[in-house]
């Protein structure tokens, strides 16, 4: 059986625990918990892509550029942290 990969730092997961197979989802390399933690990662991503999206492309006369470049780069960023 296989191990899960996942590692941050000097942390190693090494679970066992694959039972996502059972509804046909390939989770590659991570066990459960991990694989469902990157689902969510990359789900929050996509949000803040859309939102940073939404302030760069806003047409409100109270909204300058000075003020929607700012905060689309500080939605970014906030994935940074």
């Amino acid at each position: 059986m296989t191990r899960c990969t996942f590692k941050q730092g000097n942390y190693n997961c090494g679970s066992y625990a694959f039972n996502l197979y059972k509804e046909d989802v390939d989770q590659g390399s991570y066990c459960d918990r991990h694989y469902w933690q990157d689902q969510a990662q990359k789900a929050r991503a996509d949000e803040r892509e859309a939102c940073a999206k939404v302030c760069e492309t806003l047409e409100l006369p109270e909204w300058p550029d000075k003020v929607r470049q700012p905060l689309a780069q500080a939605i970014r960023a906030r994935g940074q942290a």
